[in-house]
Order: C-alpha cells, then structure tokens, then sequence
C-alpha cells in the first residue's frame, strides 16, 4: 500500500514538473513570436524619404532645431536655424528669430509657424514613409501648438523633460 503511495505522490510530482517545464516552453515561443512580430512591424514601416534633396534637406534642418528645442538645447536650435536658412537660400522671419534667440521661450514661440512653413515646403515631396504633425494643447501659455516629427512617439519640443510625452498626433501627412 505504501508502495502504491509512493508511486501516486511521485507521479503528481513528475506530471507537475513536465506542466512547468511546458509552460516554460510556451512562455519562451510566445516572447519569440513577439520578438519576430515586433522586428516585422519595424521592417514594415518605411523610412521618410522625399523626391528631392532640398526637401530632406530643410526637414532634417527643421529636426535638428525640434531635437534641440526638445533637448532644452538653445545654442543647438540656434545652429538649426542657420542651417536651415542656408538651405532655404532666403531669409524667413521665423527662422531668423530662432537663429538670433536669446531664450528657449523666444525660440519655442516660433515652432508653430515654422511647422506650417516647412510643412508647406515638403509635404508634396514625400515618397515614402510619413510626416506626423503633432500638437500640445498646452503650449505656448496655454494656447497650443503644433510641431512636425518623422515618428509617432510625442517628444514635445515646448516644454523639455518637463513634459516630454505631452501631446498627441493631429495628423498624418503622406
């Protein structure tokens, strides 16, 4: 009888063992079908690209001053500014205005025209991938503003880690 115990208890044990021992299993395929999933997803989303060198140009311009702007960077979104100027081979108010800034707050007031205007200047010229216009309603004293990004994820270039994340897409231009 004790025999027959034995064999019982050791047997709920082996079958308990293989169940974790499966889920263990279960658990690894499911994170690699969700590692491969997520690399296809990437693989999927096509990179911005324009049918003209100026456009890319004047986007990536306008980037470097959003990053510094983002970054809480003045000098850097200064040196944006006359990129893109001398991209622009003319001189735009706003752009002149970040260039010649003297506080983050007097560059970051132009960041809504200027996203209208490079706006204006590259959207017919994309061929692949997506401009996101992006929009914080609390910006600018509370009035909101608008801003360009070639990725979903909000980085909001108003505020600086102090509200990084705040924001959300308004559209999607293509």
């Amino acid at each position: 009888m004790k025999n027959l115990q034995s064999i019982a208890i050791a047997s709920v044990l082996v079958l308990n063992l293989m169940a974790c021992k499966d889920a263990g299993e279960t658990n690894k395929v499911e994170q690699v079908t969700s590692k491969e999933h997520k690399e296809e997803e990437l693989s999927k989303t096509t990179e911005l690209e324009f049918n003209n060198e100026t456009s890319e140009q004047l986007f990536n311009s306008y980037l470097k001053i959003k990053d510094a702007l983002v970054a809480s960077n003045l000098k850097e979104a200064n040196s944006g500014a006359k990129e893109l100027k001398e991209v622009l081979g003319e001189d735009l108010k706003t752009v002149a205005i970040i260039q010649e800034a003297k506080t983050l707050e007097e560059a970051r007031s132009q960041m809504p025209r200027l996203s209208d205007e490079i706006e204006e200047l590259v959207s017919s010229s994309i061929t692949s991938g997506a401009i996101y216009k992006q929009y914080c309603p609390m910006a600018l004293n509370n009035t909101g503003g608008y801003w360009l990004s070639s990725e979903e994820k909000i980085i909001n270039p108003y505020f600086g880690d102090k509200m990084l994340k705040c924001g959300k897409i308004d559209s999607k231009i293509q």
